[in-house]
């Protein structure tokens, strides 16, 4: 490959790594309960999830099982981010 050719593909990968986070972050707008933090900030982020499943009365972090009535609906508290059964997201 010719330096011209690697500048080109060099370029590719930035637009389509930018292109990613741009629907990364537009898929996760959707989910009220999703949160970004600071990379090594694991304070913060267990904060959250302890936060997360107090407010759902859950406190032994497994998916499924009781309702998420304190959180305002009656779902699992990981329902939101669960497969269907035909393995497609919800919608």
């Amino acid at each position: 490959m010719t330096a011209e050719e690697l500048a080109a593909v060099s370029e590719l990968i930035k637009k389509h790594t930018r292109n990613y986070a741009k629907r990364q972050l537009t898929w996760f707008r959707r989910y009220a309960f999703a949160a970004s933090f600071d990379v090594g900030d694991f304070d913060a982020a267990e904060r959250y999830v302890a936060k997360r499943l107090e407010e759902c009365g859950r406190d032994d972090g497994v998916r499924g099982g009781q309702t998420d009535q304190a959180c305002g609906a009656k779902r699992t508290i990981c329902e939101d981010d669960a497969a269907r059964e035909d393995g497609m997201p919800q919608a």
